[in-house]
């Protein structure tokens, strides 16, 4: 039964680390292929690339300079504002995940 508990609490976490390493290693793909033009498009006088997969989907290198919420692009108070609603909604999500009894909701 302990063993049992363990797993579930190990999981969630394994599945985490799994989501950072795969995001991690795209974005790392992303920077090498000179397809997308990654670093050459931060300046506004290069376009970015894309790669076009099909007819439906492509990848399309874009840079996220905003962060959570536009934070890094708001400016006084309101920065603080959004990093402190931002940690408290976190906080409350794990705080509900960890204390709810149904395995699959967790």
């Amino acid at each position: 039964m302990i063993q049992r508990h363990i797993f579930y609490l190990v999981l969630p976490f394994a599945i985490i680390l799994g989501l950072f390493w795969a995001d991690q290693n795209t974005k790392a793909w992303v920077l090498s292929n000179p397809v997308l033009n990654a670093y050459e498009c931060l300046e506004d006088r290069f376009r970015c690339g894309a790669i076009e997969v099909s007819f439906l989907f492509d990848f399309s290198m874009v840079w996220n300079r905003g962060v959570s919420f536009g934070t890094l692009q708001s400016e006084g108070i309101m920065r603080w504002v959004l990093v402190g609603f931002t940690s408290l909604v976190s906080v409350i999500f794990i705080g509900w995940l960890l204390k709810t009894p149904r395995l699959f909701t967790r």
